[in-house]
């Protein structure tokens, strides 16, 4: 995509699955009519190491939600909450970044339930803060509760600024071999979702995103993974107020390593991964993290691009887990770097392998290795 304010050039963006953002300011006409134009291009072309052929569409045009916000020189960019369990009950780590007109006095107050604290502003624009969070309900798959953390901004005792955002108390671990959300084990059972819908396209409309998810409550699911690319905002909100646990991953799919040599590769990946944390990071509902599926994990070359988008994703997020979908079986050599193993299986489509035989064959071999 590529934003134009009065026929110039104000921003770009590569990548169609992660929110971006373009400042307008110094383009805008004072006391006169401005003229705000998006052009996308959806053409496959070798800038692009993400956006290849697929055996899914990939449409063109605007088919999320574009929104304009007013702001003043200093405003919260971002505030990322981690609720923490202990054995005297709850606590929740707000950190966030502020963008910063001058070199004033800022600090950051957070209000939980009535309760508030204040961080002050580093020079860089950065805060951090912990806070008792007492007499809460954990969010669960089967009771997913939500709360609303509001963050002001002050400036010299002024206030510039908030942001709402909402968060669940869950954690989520692997404890030997075992999946756990607060310390309990949980299955996850569902199905892979793609955004497409008859009419629609990708452009999905909220009544549709509503509609998707009855028929996996009614299947008995408590689970989704949102394949291939990070997932619309409102479809995460909807799975944290319904109690679907959802791997979310980034956008590279069923990459050999030639296409993995694109010069561009690492970058679009990482690009991906940290606008995808960064936007998503409050959802309870998103479990674990994943990334590269089905992508070249059989060859050394493949295996460095694991390790290092790995890393990435773990210094952004320690909260949760990580994996990716391997379709390399016996000869995949990235394996020892995911907390969750994954496989996708495909008995009976792409060989004749009886469907138990197979996965009793998998199993064995994960276990062995």
């Amino acid at each position: 995509a590529e934003v134009f304010c009065n026929d110039a050039p104000a921003g770009a963006h590569k990548g169609g699955y992660t929110p971006f953002t373009v400042e307008l300011t110094h383009h805008l006409r004072i006391g006169a009519e401005n003229t705000l134009r998006v052009r996308v291009d959806n053409r496959f072309d070798e800038d692009s190491a993400l956006h290849i052929p697929n055996d899914y569409f990939s449409y063109n045009g605007i088919n999320r939600p574009v929104q304009m916000d007013f702001v003043g020189e200093d405003f919260l960019e971002w505030v990322h909450l981690t609720p923490v369990r202990t054995e005297k009950g709850w606590t929740l780590r707000a950190e966030g970044r502020v963008r910063c007109g001058r070199d004033t006095a800022l600090c950051a107050e957070i209000t939980l339930a009535e309760k508030t604290c204040r961080a002050e502003v580093t020079q860089h624009g950065l805060f951090s803060v912990a806070m008792n969070a007492e007499n809460v309900r954990e969010w669960t798959p089967d009771s997913p509760e939500l709360y609303e953390v509001r963050t002001v901004l002050y400036r010299n005792g002024e206030a510039v600024d908030d942001l709402i955002e909402r968060t669940g108390f869950r954690t989520v671990e692997v404890q030997e071999n075992r999946l756990c959300i607060n310390g309990r084990e949980v299955f996850p059972k569902g199905f892979c979702r793609h955004e497409d819908v008859p009419v629609y396209g990708s452009a999905v409309p909220f009544e549709a995103m509503v509609y998707d998810l009855q028929i996996l409550r009614d299947l008995g699911c408590n689970s989704v993974r949102v394949t291939h690319y990070p997932s619309d905002q409102r479809f995460l909100d909807l799975c944290d107020e319904w109690g679907f646990l959802v791997w979310e991953e980034n956008h590279a799919r069923g990459l050999e390593e030639d296409r993995m040599r694109n010069p561009n590769f690492e970058r679009q990946c990482e690009d991906c991964i940290r606008e995808m944390v960064c936007q998503h990071f409050n959802h309870p509902s998103v479990y674990i993290w994943g990334i590269l599926n089905e992508c070249a994990s059989d060859t050394a070359y493949g295996r460095s691009c694991y390790e290092k988008q790995f890393a990435l994703l773990r210094s952004l997020d320690a909260s949760r887990p990580v994996t990716f979908a391997s379709c390399k079986f016996f000869t995949d050599i990235c394996l020892d770097l995911v907390d969750v193993v994954s496989m996708n299986l495909y008995a009976g489509w792409y060989h004749d392998m009886p469907p138990d035989v197979y996965i009793r064959q998998i199993s064995e071999w994960v276990q062995r290795s």
